[in-house]
């Protein structure tokens, strides 16, 4: 079983890891220590807000909700919920839980966590990093205006029996169950008016938190009550190590079993050095730069935002600075994906046309522009590349200069409120799939309703944009869904939304002794850690 959020075909996983043997051997000795390394504090261990890849390392082996992903088959599967039937339209989904499950507090979890769970992610004051996953339940949305104490599509049939029904017909909704958001938590935790959740998460996943030193470590013990497949090992360290160089040191000394970074600017040595510990496979993510849509220069000027995307010398980026790790693309949505349109033409870099764009826009060669920020997450990577692309912004007239923020000051920059938008002119960001659907892509990132908090941190809207992913979601078959993303993601290019950038392959360092690590296209942070076993190192003579 995995640890819920979207990933690529069966067939594409199958092909990347002919380096980590599956889970035949017996269970670990007791005392195994997996050390996993991660680059910075989580800024958030409230599965209804987190919504960063460093929060969500740790809430993956923390919490369970009623269905997750398999790991191994990428199929929608049984989690808490043993067994569920749905009705021919779509519209109601009935779920039966397991009898046994426990919360790591110790009590067993019933179908009232469910509805206290969901409807708890829905309330404004919970700030949901997500609030569209429970949106197609029917009386969600009046529940959220404070118009009604309960959830009308909501109902607790029995103890260990769950109803949901949807307001309309969605296509995806199943999916939209394995997020975080999804996650079954205990009412007398999170009721708690201190909050003390936030340092101390409890959920009813393979491993119970139990440890959080801020700038050195979070540690998660393996839970006897787990329902399911392992753990097979004891503990999981997440040790967290700021800087590339000095993770991969710590690799090298044997103080990381997984190190999910290579430094930059070191690739091929690093490849050539591990051999068969370095790995890289396909990701269903994105990477792109934000226009601020609801700010000028950029916002209402289609010319401009042209010419900033022409300006970008993206081959360089990717062979030169990214040292051939990830691939362009010159759209939203990511290869792997039904709906991905190999033909979309994007925009090439040529800085004569970004000069001539500039005059349509009013700012011949950039005269008249204001000095603009390009904020970024503080990373080694991210700075490379920043530089980089600032650089190319500026060769063509439009002055720009980067400004870093540590990880949860930066998502709070470009969160803002959805009448509060961020500062900065440009936000160079990435976006991780949720679930395999160009729906999540486009639906998240660019639907005007979800400005801000929703996901859209370009507030870029469309009303074409939004009709054509509201008649595709209520398709029930992905593959007839997939020609209007395409006509959406078109139009979004044509309005030169973002720069669009690429799309990632992931990297890690893997210890030969780690068996049965399935590294997910979500990205390694989404691996099931609970799958894991080690084998004894050898001993040096």
């Amino acid at each position: 079983m995995s640890r819920r959020r979207g990933r690529l075909l069966a067939a594409v996983l199958l092909t990347l890891l002919p380096g980590l043997p599956a889970c035949t051997r017996p269970a670990a000795p007791e005392g195994t220590v997996l050390r996993y390394r991660l680059n910075d504090d989580p800024p958030d261990l409230d599965p209804v807000r987190a919504r960063d890849i460093t929060s969500e390392a740790i809430l993956f082996g923390v919490f369970d909700g009623l269905v997750e992903l398999d790991a191994r088959t990428l199929q929608i599967v049984p989690a808490v919920a043993e067994s569920w039937e749905g009705r021919a339209d779509g519209r109601e989904f009935t779920f039966h839980l397991r009898h046994g499950v426990r919360f790591h507090n110790g009590r067993e979890v019933e179908a009232a966590d469910v509805v206290y769970s969901f409807e708890r992610a829905l309330k404004p004051e919970n700030r949901s990093a997500r609030p569209w996953v429970f949106e197609p339940v029917l009386g969600a949305a009046a529940f959220q205006r404070g118009e009604t104490s309960t959830v009308e599509g909501l109902a607790v049939l029995d103890r260990y029996t769950v109803r949901l029904t949807l307001a309309r017909p969605y296509g995806p909704f199943l999916s939209h169950l394995v997020l975080e958001q999804a996650s079954l938590v205990p009412r007398e935790v999170y009721d708690d008016p201190t909050h003390a959740y936030l340092r101390h998460p409890v959920g009813c996943g393979p491993f119970r938190f139990s440890a959080w030193t801020t700038g050195q470590s979070v540690v998660l013990d393996a839970s006897s009550d787990f329902y399911g497949e392992g753990p097979f090992v004891d503990r999981v360290v997440y040790k967290i190590v700021r800087s590339q160089e000095t993770a991969l040191e710590e690799y090298r000394a044997g103080n990381l079993e997984v190190a999910d970074e290579v430094p930059s600017g070191k690739r091929e040595a690093i490849q050539a050095e591990m051999g068969s510990q370095f790995h890289r496979w396909p990701q269903i993510a994105i990477r792109g730069i934000a226009f601020n849509h609801a700010k000028r220069p950029f916002a209402g000027n289609l010319a401009l935002r042209r010419a900033a995307n022409h300006a970008v010398d993206r081959d360089y980026l990717l062979r030169v600075v990214d040292e051939g790790k990830d691939v362009a693309i010159a759209g939203v949505i990511p290869p792997g994906l039904p709906g991905f349109d190999p033909t979309l033409a994007g925009y090439a870099f040529d800085p004569a046309r970004a000069g001539e764009l500039l005059v349509e826009a009013g700012y011949p060669g950039g005269r008249g522009l204001p000095r603009m920020t390009l904020l970024y997450n503080d990373n080694e990577g991210h700075r490379r590349m920043c530089a980089r692309i600032a650089s190319d912004l500026n060769a063509v007239g439009i002055p720009v200069e980067g400004r870093s923020l540590d990880i949860a000051s930066y998502l709070q920059a470009i969160t803002g409120t959805a009448e509060t938008p961020p500062e900065e002119e440009l936000i160079y960001f990435a976006w991780v799939g949720d679930f395999p659907d160009a729906y999540n892509f486009l639906f998240t990132n660019l639907y005007t309703a979800n400005g801000g908090p929703g996901g859209n941190y370009a507030r870029y809207s469309n009303a074409e944009v939004d009709r054509l992913l509201d008649e595709a979601v209520a398709l029930p078959d992905a593959a007839a869904r997939a020609p209007l993303y395409r006509r959406a993601e078109a139009i979004v290019v044509e309005d030169a939304a973002w720069i669009f950038l690429y799309a990632f392959r992931d990297e890690a360092l893997v210890r030969p002794e780690v068996e049965g690590l399935v590294l997910s296209p979500l990205g390694d942070f989404a691996s099931p850690l609970h799958l894991v076993r080690l084998r004894p190192r050898p001993v040096s003579p």
